[in-house]
């Protein structure tokens, strides 16, 4: 029974690892394509494909804040784990639920990094995880100073 349940709480974690990952990933390739700078953002301030990327971003946290509530998910994860989970999707929305004129480095690195505490919440309370999981090489170092 034991096995099970810790079996159980892996599937978990490793599916929210890469729910988290992949929105990480996502809010990673706007942030590159932010200006670094106020003077930077007066040329680039109509990026079309940039707040199209960033919509959709918002898009998918939505759509999975509607899959926790859904029978589907209820009959899979506890309730523990949906409201981890809804919790941590919800905060992460509501971090970029900025105007697009307001949107910057800052705010995506908070919300990046409400994504990675997650992931290493998740990884430090896995059986037989390692102690710490590694900082992909590419992670900004403004989204570090936040950690």
């Amino acid at each position: 029974m034991q096995r099970l349940i810790t079996s159980r709480m892996d599937a978990y974690a490793s599916a929210a690892i890469l729910v988290y990952t992949g929105l990480w990933r996502d809010l990673e390739e706007v942030y590159e394509r932010l200006p670094s700078t106020d003077a930077d953002a007066d040329a680039d301030a109509d990026d079309g494909p940039m707040m199209r990327r960033m919509t959709i971003v918002r898009l998918e946290i939505s759509i999975l804040l509607d899959a926790c509530e859904s029978l589907r998910w209820r009959s899979m994860l506890g309730a523990g784990e949906r409201s981890a989970l809804h919790a941590t999707l919800k905060s992460v929305l509501d971090t970029l639920d900025v105007p697009s004129a307001r949107l910057s480095r800052t705010v995506l690195g908070a919300a990046q990094n409400q994504l990675f505490e997650s992931v290493m919440t998740l990884s430090a309370n896995r059986p037989e995880a390692p102690a710490k999981p590694s900082v992909p090489s590419h992670l900004p170092i403004e989204t570090l100073a936040y950690a």
